[in-house]
């Protein structure tokens, strides 16, 4: 709530529009400073939660050009199942999967929009998600040794390894 105030704000900030956005920075998406489901959920309360997950699938609705759209109780109970099964997701995280399931990433749908359809793609994108982590957290630890080095190689008081050996011959005399 610090950040983004009311949850009128909140659906602001993150309505379907942006996921083009979102889209754009997909290393920002998974590790930026966005909140989680659950930090939605505890902030605002669940309806609210499950209501900005219905406003994202409603989005998907009315996008698919299929004759058979989810119903509300299939939003809801869908948006449920979302909310109880990936709360660790963070907001970005899941829009740019609906962004990728939109761009055919996860299939097509075949005269309906079907929310199993849907939890599978989720199924697939949460095996993405962990290998785009683990590539970011890789690329992390990597920077920081990269900053080690560059920190002890410019270091006034670093000794070369023959410098090293000469001490300790001079401390064994």
């Amino acid at each position: 709530m610090a950040l983004y105030g009311s949850k009128e704000k909140f659906g602001v900030v993150f309505n379907p529009s942006m996921q083009n956005v979102i889209a754009k920075n997909i290393e920002r998406a998974f590790i930026g400073k966005a909140p989680t489901l659950a930090v939605v959920k505890e902030a605002f309360g669940i309806d609210p939660a499950e209501g900005w997950i219905m406003a994202q699938l409603e989005d998907l609705n009315e996008f698919a050009g299929v004759a058979v759209k989810m119903s509300p109780e299939q939003l809801e109970e869908t948006a449920r199942l979302i909310l109880q099964e990936y709360p660790y997701f963070k907001v970005t995280e899941f829009m740019l999967f609906m962004h990728r399931f939109k761009c055919g990433n996860y299939g097509t749908l075949y005269g309906v929009v079907d929310p199993l359809v849907v939890m599978q793609a989720l199924f697939l994108f949460a095996s993405e998600r962990r290998a785009e982590l683990a590539l970011y957290e890789s690329r992390e630890r990597e920077r920081k040794l990269q900053e080690e080095r560059e920190k002890w190689q410019s270091s006034t008081t670093r000794m070369s390894y023959s410098e090293w050996m000469n001490s300790k011959t001079k401390e064994n005399i």
